[in-house]
């Protein structure tokens, strides 16, 4: 391409990112008033529709994590190709991203609520970084079919786990089978909701057909819910389809019409503060890109 093509094309791209950011910032900032005005309750006390709560991960179900094989509830493994450019000079790019694993239990003082991360943004301390040459598990992730595996990989650990929850408790035999159907239900909702969170077979063919395949040296950096660490969660409480129990009717979980959903490692006073951050760098980041780029446009064009 020419210099004179060059001169166009280039701040063309920057004016459009520039706009794209800045309105990716009002969005932001939106997130970042929803936050600030909806404070963090006891789980005890919470109503249906918009929440923000505070506690520690709990659950009787675990995966293991692909990467680092850390037992978790939920994960998220960003996959990077190494690439060269035309000067031969090395970069990572965007390969595919596995989002897995089941919900799970936050727990405070006064209670407990069950939190499906489907669709979640998640801000999560990074577990692990790894370099390594195209896998199975790439394989997989980039054709849309890796599943988690659940601690201790076998396939019925689950309904076991389940069954010694319940006989731990010592109920009639009524109670012991109703609450076990429960259970059941409850574990096909969470591998339904975490099947849901894998990307489309046909859409991560096409990636994979247009990025190379998976063979190459890749970049994966893996974040992870651990069991027994705090979180913030903010999101929507609605009625849990399948509940375990009288004490739980509700489950925290992407709303239909507040669609802001987020799980973090920080506290709010730090979550408040980052989307705050975010929206400010953006709305004026953005903007500035893009005047700059209109400014060269305009002179390219001999009209400023």
């Amino acid at each position: 391409m020419s210099s004179d093509g060059d001169s166009i094309l280039y701040p063309t791209i920057g004016f459009g990112v520039g706009i794209y950011l800045f309105f990716k910032g009002f969005k932001e900032f939106r997130n970042y008033r929803l936050m600030a005005d909806t404070p963090v309750v006891p789980i005890r006390s919470i109503a249906m529709g918009r929440i923000e709560i505070y506690g520690t991960a709990r659950g009787d179900v675990q995966v293991v994590s692909p990467v680092s094989h850390t037992s978790c509830y939920w994960y998220k493994v960003q996959i990077e190709k190494e690439t060269k450019d035309s000067k031969g000079r090395k970069g990572w790019s965007s390969y595919a991203t596995d989002i897995n694993g089941v919900p799970f239990d936050l727990e405070d003082a006064t209670g407990k609520v069950r939190v499906n991360p489907t669709n979640a943004e998640l801000d999560l301390i990074q577990q692990c970084k790894d370099e390594r040459y195209g896998d199975t598990y790439i394989e997989r992730v980039g054709a849309g079919t890796a599943v988690p595996h659940f601690v201790g990989a076998a396939p019925a650990e689950p309904e076991e786990a389940a069954r010694a929850t319940v006989e731990s408790r010592e109920l009639a035999p009524e109670e012991a089978r109703q609450e076990m159907e429960n259970l059941r239900r409850q574990m096909r909702l969470d591998r339904r909701a975490q099947q849901s969170a894998s990307p489309g077979v046909i859409a991560s063919f096409i990636r994979t057909v247009t990025t190379g395949g998976s063979s190459g040296r890749f970049r994966l950096t893996e974040y992870c819910v651990i069991p027994g660490q705090k979180y913030h969660v903010s999101g929507t409480c609605a009625e849990n389809p399948s509940p375990r129990g009288e004490e739980d009717r509700n489950i925290i979980c992407k709303g239909e019409n507040e669609p802001f959903f987020h799980i973090s490692w920080r506290t709010e006073e730090e979550d408040e503060k980052r989307y705050r951050r975010r929206a400010f760098g953006f709305i004026f980041g953005g903007g500035a890109l893009s005047v700059v780029c209109l400014g060269i446009l305009l002179s390219n064009f001999d009209l400023f």
